[in-house]
């Protein structure tokens, strides 16, 4: 990965952190150990992990993008939340299904959300939508 990608990168994971205090008056901060520590996500802030990704050209996110957020955020037990931009396109947002209905995921007696099956059919939307979902599951 060249220096300029990590910079790019960087620069929205930054902004990201800056979207997340803005809507939902939390503030993060960029995990810098995702470095030097394969599968770790780039924000962490409970339940969620987020992760982010910045590209020059496309139009919806990549599936591999989708598992590398998923596989992080079981390590965590945490909600994976894929963020996602191409060049002079919206920052879009995807969430698992189960964001939508609290009850598609956790069954009576269950404290760990799924990692698999329909509950965890990808859902994404605009910024706005996705940090609205998110204020709805911050404890």
């Amino acid at each position: 990965m060249s220096k300029k990608s990590r910079t790019k990168g960087a620069t929205f994971e930054r902004a990201v952190c800056k979207a997340i205090y803005e809507e939902l008056g939390v503030e993060v901060r960029r995990n810098l150990s995702q470095f030097q520590e394969s599968g770790l996500g780039d924000i962490e802030l409970e339940p969620f992990l987020i992760e982010c990704k910045r590209y020059a050209s496309g139009n919806w996110f990549q599936k591999s993008w989708w598992e590398q957020c998923k596989a992080a955020a079981a390590k965590g037990n945490l909600i994976p939340v894929l963020i996602w931009k191409y060049d002079r396109q919206p920052i879009r947002v995807t969430v698992p299904m189960y964001m939508i209905n609290s009850d598609w995921a956790v069954d009576s007696g269950q404290f760990s959300w799924p990692t698999e099956g329909n509950a965890m059919f990808p859902m994404s939307c605009e910024l706005d939508v996705g940090m609205a979902l998110m204020r709805e599951w911050i404890v």
